[in-house]
């Protein structure tokens, strides 16, 4: 997993954080890039005042699956100091390089199946968007576990997943076995790999054609994440779901129980 997205930040890293169909081959300017980054902190912000959440302080925040640091660029403006892990070098490098918040945004490397670089109770806010639905389904349920680990006391998690959709018709479930018979008998990712056996490079490859590895998609189900959370003793706040054909991508948010220490 941490070679495929090292792989990928080596192509084209502004956009495989953010897929935008018109900023592909280099097309984001890095000022805007950043910024919306900073809208999508606020729009966060802005549902936790809607549901009334206050967080135990504004001392840390997590951004998990930071890629190039747009987010947590956006997190550090709100706290004392922010927090990015990726499993890929080329994306830290990339974040450092566009860091406009100083000693505020702390980017580490993180291979690891866990936060275990963290203490307990290290952060009063963890953030994470379109990343754990690109992890097998039970390590995203390990990193759940330790998005609470490393909450403080009162405690907030905003985390996205990819969860399954019903299929309540025939011709729906007929559709869903085609297109997955379909993705792996034709697509672009066979055609990449063969070309990569011939020797062609993958930038190569990528500036020609357009071919670049796969980004894996996980679903899980959604009764599975409400047992974990439920077995880490979290609190549920809010389910806010997105319909994306036939998946829905659903940000939780959660908080761990208890009172920050005066």
């Amino acid at each position: 997993m941490p070679h495929h997205w090292e792989r990928l930040a080596q192509l084209d890293p502004l956009f495989v954080t953010l897929a935008e169909p018109d900023k592909k081959g280099g097309g984001w300017d890095p000022h805007a890039f950043l910024q919306t980054g900073r809208d999508q902190i606020a729009d966060t912000f802005a549902r936790l005042d809607t549901l009334g959440v206050e967080l135990p302080g504004n001392r840390a925040a997590l951004d998990f699956g930071c890629g190039p640091g747009r987010l947590t660029q956006a997190l550090a403006e709100r706290f004392d100091a922010a927090h990015g892990v990726d499993v890929a070098p080329s994306m830290l490098r990339i974040a450092n390089e566009l860091n406009e918040q100083g000693e505020k945004c702390r980017f580490h490397l993180n291979e690891r199946p866990d936060l275990a670089l963290f203490e307990d109770a290290s952060f009063d806010f963890v953030y994470t968007s379109k990343v754990l639905f690109h992890i097998p389904p039970k390590r995203q349920v390990g990193f759940i576990h330790e998005f609470l680990r490393v909450l403080r006391p009162g405690g907030v998690a905003a985390f996205e997943l990819s969860v399954f959709s019903p299929q309540p018709t025939r011709r729906m479930r007929f559709y869903q076995r085609y297109r997955n018979v379909r993705r792996r008998l034709i697509n672009r990712q066979n055609q990449y790999f063969m070309m990569r056996a011939l020797g062609f490079r993958p930038q190569w490859l990528y500036r020609t054609f357009g071919l670049r590895p796969m980004m894996r998609m996980y679903t899980v189900d959604e009764s599975r994440i409400r047992r974990e959370l439920a077995a880490c003793g979290a609190e549920f706040l809010a389910l806010d779901e997105e319909p994306r054909g036939l998946r829905t991508n659903a940000t939780w948010i959660v908080r761990r129980p208890g009172s920050a220490p005066a």
